[in-house]
């Protein structure tokens, strides 16, 4: 079980790291956070489709009643990305994971407040080190953002609800052939039904210049549409495997990780 869930965090992390990469690469040139992450959301989903197609994976079924009581998940999801694509855009990727390494408290407080569950006093302890971390490195960033700073921590506030509420409705009923990867799907289709409309609001007037600047700086359209394909594979793959690991482990666990 050890060896397991330490396969899941080395891919977690590994595709994590790619997917900043690609994702900064991408804003450098295209500063369109909501339309990137929007893109990124659904560019996983052929991959699972695959799967269920392929029967490698059971499809999910579900009911009303199941997509109500994973909504709320979805949203967190759905808002713990577009922060963090946002923060991306912002800031420089080493400031970004600065502040993200505080999620820790934010889901000990929602641990409490959703499950109410109490952690031994030794394991709070262990948090303070992150917050006076948190603080010294943003206090001597070069590269210090206030935006950057603030989507990220409202990414970490949802990342932890996600965890959260997440682990929470694990194991209940929730539909069919609901495992963790299934439930990552079925939230990652709900979210996409809110990114993309709030990124043609936010950003649909300006995509055409950004698109044909980012062309005149250098990049080509082939090499942005490769660089934006490729983050949403590593995101939804990093993803994935993250919230396997959130099935087998507590959610402060998770989110130190």
């Amino acid at each position: 079980h050890k060896l397991k869930i330490g396969g899941f965090f080395l891919l977690w992390y590994t595709f994590n790291v790619f997917y900043n990469l690609y994702t900064k690469w991408t804003l450098n040139v295209f500063p369109a956070p909501c339309t990137m992450a929007a893109l990124q959301i659904v560019s996983g989903l052929p991959y699972v489709f695959i799967l269920w197609a392929l029967r490698i994976r059971k499809a999910p079924k579900v009911n009303l009643s199941n997509l109500k009581t994973i909504f709320p998940v979805a949203m967190a999801h759905c808002f713990s990305h577009l922060g963090a694509v946002v923060s991306l855009c912002a800031g420089a990727v080493g400031f970004v994971q600065i502040i993200k390494a505080a999620e820790p408290l934010f889901t000990a407080t929602l641990g409490h407040v959703f499950l109410g569950q109490v952690m031994p006093l030794p394991v709070y302890l262990t948090l303070l080190p992150v917050v006076a971390g948190v603080g010294l490195a943003s206090l001597k960033e070069i590269s210090f953002s206030a935006l950057a700073m603030i989507a990220a921590m409202c990414s970490n506030m949802c990342s932890g609800t996600r965890s959260v509420l997440g682990k929470k409705i694990m194991g209940t009923d929730i539909g069919k052939n609901m495992d963790a990867g299934n439930l990552y799907a079925v939230m990652t289709m709900m979210a996409v039904f809110v990114l993309f409309p709030l990124a043609g609001i936010v950003e649909g007037g300006r995509l055409a210049f950004l698109w044909e600047r980012a062309i005149s700086s250098g990049s080509t359209g082939n090499a942005l549409r490769k660089n934006i394909l490729l983050s949403g594979l590593f995101f939804y793959m990093y993803n994935e495997v993250a919230f396997y690991c959130l099935n087998a482990i507590h959610p402060l666990t998770h989110g130190i990780g």
